[in-house]
């Protein structure tokens, strides 16, 4: 009885932690870190966003959809526009918190064998 209860444990544990990592890899992109920067500005729409990024407007799209998805930002109609803004106050603290620790440990991050492995190549600018 307890190794089933152990199990059952686990296999939350392993559900927790595959939301988690889900998380992270929203967050792990360029463009769409991008996207969610020009979003602390505030609510803007897809054209406005790929203006302000440089961002071609299919790829804005794709980026925001993956963002809204995973609740990072939310989104309004207005006439025949869309505009979207960040659905949680956190976002902007977990990125701020990111950018503290990234200034701290920069080094160690680019030069980090195992991301580059998993990344498939040496930069994550190459993932748009």
């Amino acid at each position: 009885m307890a190794t089933v209860r152990m199990r059952d444990t686990q296999d939350a544990r392993a559900v927790e932690l595959d939301a988690e990592v889900r998380f992270f890899r929203g967050l792990g992109n360029a463009q769409r870190l991008r996207i969610l920067e020009t979003l602390f500005e505030g609510e803007k729409n897809v054209g406005q966003i790929a203006n302000a990024t440089g961002i071609p407007q299919s790829q804005v799209s794709a980026g925001l959809n993956c963002l809204k998805w995973c609740g990072f930002v939310a989104s309004r109609p207005e006439g025949r526009s869309v505009y979207y803004r960040i659905a949680d106050a956190r976002v902007k603290q977990i990125l701020a918190l990111a950018r503290a620790m990234v200034s701290r440990h920069a080094e160690q991050l680019y030069t980090c064998t195992t991301l580059t492995l998993e990344e498939g190549g040496p930069s994550v600018e190459a993932t748009y």
